[in-house]
């Protein structure tokens, strides 16, 4: 049988999406195709940090970025206020959420709220970012 999971595909919704196995992988050259600055954060939680946060910190890091990890927990006000504040002192020029649900979501309202491009990495098939 066909393996027919073992090739990235790319499709265009509003935003780019690429799903497959090895995807980070190709990090490096998306945020090149972005023209991303240099400056970045990733916003992950403890455990997700464990399992897939340090390899990318350290796939970024490679490859010449200045990256900042902030871990946090649930999507409350009170934590997305918190990363809001760690991605203005850092001066993140764009963000990576690398996590499940919570993890995306408070990526996706830090990014918004410091007008900065972002990239969800969810670590579940069960996620809706």
């Amino acid at each position: 049988m066909k393996d027919t999971f073992s090739k990235v595909k790319g499709m265009e919704f509003p935003r780019y999406v690429q799903v497959g196995h090895g995807i980070l992988d190709g990090l490096v050259q998306l945020c090149k195709d972005l023209q991303f600055h240099k400056t970045g954060m990733i916003i992950t939680g403890g455990q997700t940090y464990k399992t897939a946060g340090k390899t990318v910190e350290q796939i970024m890091r490679d490859a010449g970025y200045s990256i900042s990890v902030h871990m946090t927990g649930a999507t409350t006000e009170e934590n997305v206020d918190d990363a809001i504040a760690v991605g203005t002192e850092r001066k993140a020029k764009f963000i990576l959420g690398v996590g499940g649900g919570s993890k995306i979501d408070a990526s996706k309202l830090v990014a918004a709220n410091l007008g900065i491009p972002f990239i969800s990495i969810p670590t579940s098939a069960a996620h809706d970012g």
